[in-house]
């Protein structure tokens, strides 16, 4: 490996640790918000790329779509998230800043499609801060809610190319993370005792995905206007966590509750499209569902869940490494997606709308800058629940390393 890569790596890992101050309630419940993200060209294109495929081009979703990479790649992204919250009795705003994905792919052979992926990307987020006041005995009490943590991915993929239009690919996964929640009571009277609760939640294990993309789709169904056509789909099967959970009061530093067992991370789908138009767009769009509603922990399911599914769609103006002009070899991006999320709160199914925009950026000698931004809003301020809007921000680089090159001989 070069020294410019070992160093770039070195200085990913100590920018990478998440810190935040607050963010929305919802992610109290399940394991979090779920976190979907493809890559950093995905992001921008309403996190679509399931069915994409390029020598240049990262699928974080699909691990077929590695098949056809030329050149070794480093990628490392990060995401600045504004959070705005709004209730009947009042709003607020937070920040989260942390790591979206870090991601190595190797071709191992260019001719039979064979590429090594290795990546880390959180899955999931925890990050609230609630905060009421109310009367007990006649005295004024603060009540505090607050929780932090997730769940996280690190996975081993390799694809492979059955035919020069086939491709498909596996990945094995590592689940792993902890989730902490606190209640902390401060009364305003000193000779009542403040009192503080800590309840956590420890998962890890391992799990499987699997893909396949099908290109030129027209070409085998003998209809021309279909040969740009691109198709992929995804799967996970349902996967046990090992879960330890405990309460903790630090008020009198005693653990009261110690309990052992499993929970689950159900089975996936996803399924995508990709055309390219006149060589000059390529239009995507993707579909994933989750299976929420019987997910269970400790054998009991988990309250406010239901199913979840999330629709995108996406378009770029393809790059033209040709040309001379810095911004006519950049790539632009818009897209836009519809997250009927894993939450059910009081009977109300809590759905996310949101808007995508991006620009992925030449560099020179290196790789490329990626760019995006999204805007969503989820949720209302009815029946006692909360609107909240996001203004995202993403930032990805990918850097170029030539490996396993074969010279020739004197």
């Amino acid at each position: 490996m070069k020294k410019t890569s070992l160093l770039w790596i070195i200085g990913f890992f100590l920018l990478s640790q998440n810190s935040f101050a607050g963010g929305s309630s919802y992610s109290r419940y399940g394991k979090g918000d779920i976190l979907y993200f493809g890559g950093s060209r995905a992001y921008a294109l309403g996190g679509c790329g399931i069915a994409t495929i390029g020598n240049n081009y990262l699928n974080q979703f699909n691990p077929a779509g590695l098949s056809r990479l030329l050149i070794t790649q480093f990628s490392g992204s990060f995401e600045n998230s504004t959070i705005s919250s709004s209730t009947q009795n009042g709003s607020s705003k937070y920040n989260t800043f942390g790591i979206q994905s870090f991601f190595i792919a190797i071709p191992i052979s260019i001719e039979d499609g064979i590429a090594l992926s290795l990546e880390y990307t959180p899955y999931s987020q925890v990050a609230y801060a609630i905060r009421s006041t109310s009367e007990q005995a006649g005295y004024l009490r603060t009540n505090t809610f607050y929780g932090n943590g997730g769940l996280a991915t690190l996975a081993a993929g390799l694809s492979l190319s059955i035919t020069n239009d086939i491709h498909i690919g596996a990945k094995v996964v590592y689940d792993f993370g902890r989730t902490e929640q606190y209640i902390k009571t401060d009364f305003t009277n000193s000779d009542i005792l403040d009192t503080e609760i800590e309840h956590s939640y420890g998962y890890h294990g391992f799990g499987s995905s699997f893909g396949i993309i099908v290109e030129r789709i027209g070409k085998h169904l003998n209809i021309k206007w279909l040969e740009p056509l691109t198709l992929g789909l995804t799967f996970s099967p349902p996967l046990s966590l090992s879960t330890d959970y405990q309460t903790y009061y630090p008020t009198y530093d005693t653990t009261i509750t110690l309990q052992s067992g499993y929970s689950d991370l159900p089975l996936s789908f996803g399924a995508g499209m990709s055309y390219n138009l006149n060589k000059s767009y390529i239009l995507v769009s993707d579909i994933q569902a989750q299976q929420w509603d019987r997910a269970k922990i400790f054998g009991q399911p988990e309250a406010s869940l239901r199913n979840s599914i999330r629709f995108g769609i996406g378009c770029e103006r393809v790059p033209n490494r040709q040309e001379t002009s810095f911004w006519k070899r950049s790539s632009y991006r818009v897209g836009a997606y519809y997250h009927s999320t894993y939450y059910d709160i009081n009977g109300k199914g809590i759905d996310e709308l949101g808007v995508t925009a991006g620009i992925g950026f030449p560099i020179r000698m290196l790789g490329k800058l990626d760019l995006g931004f999204q805007y969503s809003t989820r949720g209302v301020t009815d029946q006692n629940l909360q609107k909240d809007s996001f203004y995202r921000i993403s930032l990805g680089l990918t850097v170029n390393e030539r490996w396993f090159l074969k010279f020739e001989e004197d």
